[in-house]
């Protein structure tokens, strides 16, 4: 929880407004289960929750992933997409390229249920999304 104090003219207080916020988060403090698994996490970014979307899902041979960051979070550059367990564990890891905006995946021979992807550029998570697997 937090809150943060801005003015919309630029003279504090007139015009002062009060933006206040709500995170969801597991008892690791990760917004998508999983991501305490990443090597070098370094930080979250909080407001990209959806901008990782998945289909078909639940998928069972592929799936196509997509990923549409803000403007300000548009980073260009090698990223990478990581595959964990809802048991705790990496299943997969693939190399992408941010500005692509997609990339196609391959799930075949992956244990059926609940997966978490995670998109990771430099240390920092973008975004996620639940993956069931058939």
């Amino acid at each position: 929880v937090g809150e943060v104090y801005g003015s919309n003219s630029g003279d504090n207080p007139p015009g002062n407004n009060q933006d206040v916020w709500v995170l969801r988060v597991d008892s690791l403090g990760c917004i998508e289960p999983g991501c305490e698994l990443i090597t070098g996490l370094q930080a979250q970014v909080a407001n990209h929750r959806d901008a990782l979307t998945v289909s078909p899902n639940p998928a069972a041979v592929i799936t196509h992933v997509r990923w549409e960051l803000p403007g300000s979070a548009r980073a260009k550059g090698a990223a990478s997409l990581w595959l964990t367990s809802a048991q705790g564990a990496v299943v997969r890891t693939w190399s992408c390229d941010l500005a692509s905006g997609s990339m196609t995946v391959d799930v075949s021979g992956l244990a059926v249920g609940l997966h978490h992807l995670h998109l990771v550029h430099n240390g920092v998570w973008l975004c996620g999304a639940k993956l069931m697997v058939e």
